[in-house]
């Protein structure tokens, strides 16, 4: 979500490209928000130039952070993928 807000710059084409209704996109981001206790979007309404969703120093960093664990987690299950399943892709019989 933070990153289609990052990138569409609006909350409203965030939740359009997911798929989601702006209410449910909305709503995840404000939980978020309240169980870290910081905002992590900033919106300006009116439709018009200068209207739009940006995200904060701390949305940024947590879209960072979590693009860096997902990239660990894809490591490490292709690792263990290999190791696991080595002996499978061998034509052993």
């Amino acid at each position: 979500m933070l990153d289609a807000i990052g990138r569409l710059g609006s909350m409203n084409k965030a939740a359009k490209a997911l798929k989601m209704s702006y209410r449910a996109l909305w709503g995840r981001i404000k939980s978020t928000e309240d169980r870290i206790g910081a905002r992590l979007v900033t919106t300006k309404a009116g439709g018009g130039k200068g209207s739009g969703s940006i995200l904060t120093p701390t949305g940024k960093r947590l879209l960072k952070n979590y693009k860096l664990l997902e990239d660990s987690v894809h490591q490490r299950a292709a690792k263990e993928f290999d190791k696991i399943f080595r002996d499978t892709r061998t034509n052993k019989k």
